[in-house]
C-alpha cells in the first residue's frame, strides 16, 4: 500500500511516460495498491480502490500516509481525545456530585436510624411500664372485688344481728308486758287473801 504524496494532485497514466494517456488525477492522501515498481523508468504500477490500474511516478507516492492527512487525522484524534476528556471530566463531576449526595443521604439515614432506635427503646420501656401498670390494676381490681364481697358479707351479718336483736328486744318487751299483766291480775287476789287471814285471827 502506498499513498499519494503532498503534491496536491498527481497523474495516473496508461504507460510509463508523460506521453501516455492520463487515466485519472489522484489527490493527495489517496490510498493506492502498489502492484509493481520499475526503477529504470521511475514509474510504479498502482490500483485504486475502485479497481482502476495505471502508472504514476514512484517519487509521487509514499508508503507512509501523507503528512497533511496525518496531521488532519492527528488533529481529529486529538479532538476526539479532548472531547472524551471533557466528557470524562463532566462524568467525573457528575459522579462526584452523586457521591456527595449519597454520603449526605447516608448521614441523614444514619441519624434517622438512631432516632428511630431511641424512639423504639422508649416505646419498649413505656410498653413494659404499661404492662406492669396493667398487672397492678388487675391486682387492685381483684382486691377491690374481694373487699366488696367481704363488705357485703359483713352487711348481711349486720342485718342478721339487727334482726335478731330486734326479735330479742321484742320478745323481752312482750315478756315484760305479759309479766306485768300477770302481776296485775295476781297481786289483788294475794292482798285479799292476806286480809281475810288477818281478819280470822282477830
Amino acid at each position: 500500500t502506498v499513498y499519494v504524496t503532498d503534491a496536491c494532485e498527481i497523474t495516473m497514466r496508461s504507460g510509463q511516460s508523460t506521453g501516455h494517456k492520463v487515466l485519472q488525477m489522484l489527490k493527495t492522501g489517496r490510498q493506492l495498491e502498489l502492484l509493481e515498481t520499475n526503477k529504470k523508468t521511475g514509474y510504479s504500477k498502482v490500483r485504486t480502490k475502485g479497481g482502476r490500474e495505471g502508472w504514476s511516478l514512484s517519487r509521487q507516492s509514499v508508503k507512509a500516509f501523507a503528512a497533511k492527512h496525518r496531521l488532519v487525522k492527528a488533529e481529529q484524534r486529538l479532538g476526539l481525545l479532548s472531547q472524551s476528556k471533557s466528557e470524562t471530566s463532566k462524568m467525573l463531576t457528575t459522579l462526584t456530585s452523586e457521591r456527595d449526595e449519597l454520603r449526605s443521604s447516608l448521614t441523614q439515614c444514619e441519624a434517622a436510624n438512631e432516632r428511630l432506635s431511641s424512639d423504639l427503646a422508649d416505646i419498649r420501656r413505656t410498653a413494659a411500664n404499661t404492662l406492669s401498670i396493667n398487672a397492678d390494676n388487675k391486682r387492685l381490681k381483684q382486691t377491690i372485688i374481694d373487699m366488696e364481697r367481704e363488705l357485703q358479707a359483713i352487711q348481711l351479718e349486720a342485718e342478721d344481728l339487727r334482726d335478731k336483736t330486734a326479735r330479742d328486744w321484742f320478745m323481752s318487751g312482750a315478756g315484760v308486758i305479759v309479766l306485768g299483766i300477770l302481776i296485775g291480775l295476781i297481786a289483788p287476789r294475794i292482798r285479799l287473801r292476806r286480809k281475810s287471814s288477818w281478819d280470822s285471827f282477830s
